[in-house]
């Protein structure tokens, strides 16, 4: 159970700091992945503009809403030669920290990896989803019905060694990845 917790507290770290230096800096877009900067420009605003307009049909309340908000500092996000809006780590997180396998792509998908796993297994040399789903049944089969039959103390330590190791592939990846993502392209 706390190993569940110490993955989601890992997440929220790494992307609190990731966020907060960025927003420390003076950047424009074209230093972020392109599925990071379509994440923060998914504004309220633009989907009650954009329901208006599809499912309401009426335009003239599609023009209302988005004029309204036409130099909200989230369309920076499509001229890179604009700083950036402050964002919000939050954002990134929101709903995925629970570290399910579906999550945790989805998580990092976000941020421009489209699949984590293909990377941090290719790492590892070790097909770490399978670790992360082995952990994620041993944790809700203790939180539901107590310490499976046959399971012993080797058995659980053995299971966060395996989650050990997968946070330190999805580290090594996220740093690779942030290090050649947040550089501006030169074309």
């Amino acid at each position: 159970m706390l190993g569940t917790a110490k993955i989601e507290v890992y997440i929220e770290d790494f992307f609190d700091s990731w966020v907060n230096k960025i927003n420390s800096l003076t950047l424009t877009s074209a230093h972020l992945p392109n599925n990071l900067k379509a994440l923060y420009l998914n504004q309220p605003f633009l989907s009650s503009g954009f329901k208006q307009l599809i499912i309401e049909k009426s335009e003239a309340k599609y023009f209302d809403n988005i004029s309204s908000q036409i130099n909200n500092s989230y369309f920076h996000l499509t001229d890179i030669s604009k700083p950036l809006p402050i964002l919000d780590a939050e954002k990134i997180y929101n709903a995925k920290k629970y570290p399910s396998p579906d999550n945790i792509i989805a998580l990092f998908r976000r941020v421009g990896i489209n699949n984590i796993f293909h990377q941090v297994n290719r790492s590892a040399k070790a097909d770490l989803e399978n670790v992360l789903t082995s952990f994620n049944d041993i944790r809700t089969s203790i939180a539901h019905d107590g310490i499976p039959v046959g399971i012993n103390d080797r058995d659980i330590i053995k299971k966060l060694r395996g989650i050990k190791n997968l946070i330190y592939h999805i580290d090594k990846t996220l740093f690779k990845h942030i290090n050649v993502s947040i550089r501006p392209s030169t074309s």
